[in-house]
């Protein structure tokens, strides 16, 4: 990461603590650690990146730690600083009386992509079925 970069805290609600740096990158630091190496935050967004899907940003690096047990404490990622989500922009048209059917469209299609991605990358051997981890 390139230095002179000041890091911020986000205000957003989330299930991670997160800071920003200098508007590039997002270090999601994860509240809840689990004894393995890849917590599901980090497998989803490592997966689409393989599959081509640039929805997600993927993985920078990783903050490991190996004590008392192999985990991953955290994640670098490139940060999105003109990104909002789709319920916000929702509401914002419904505000504004403005039509919202285009954005709804491209929407839809954004998230079409992003779960084609998110089948082929998790496939299992049973037809019809994605494969992708199951919540626990």
């Amino acid at each position: 990461m390139p230095g002179g970069l000041v890091p911020r805290l986000l205000d957003a609600e989330q299930s991670n603590s997160s800071l920003v740096y200098g508007d590039e990158y997002i270090l999601k630091v994860f509240r809840r650690i689990q004894p393995r190496r890849q917590p599901r935050p980090l497998e989803v967004p490592g997966a689409l990146a393989r599959q081509g899907c640039h929805r997600v940003p993927a993985p920078v690096a990783l903050v490991p730690d190996e004590d008392p047990f192999k985990a991953t404490l955290g994640v670098l990622q490139p940060y999105l600083r003109d990104a909002s989500d789709g319920w916000t922009l929702a509401l914002h048209a419904l505000a504004a009386g403005d039509d919202f059917t285009a954005q709804a469209r491209a929407l839809g299609a954004a998230t079409a992509e992003v779960h084609l991605a998110l089948a082929s990358a998790f496939r299992s051997a049973s037809p019809g079925r994605t494969g992708a981890p199951r919540p626990r």
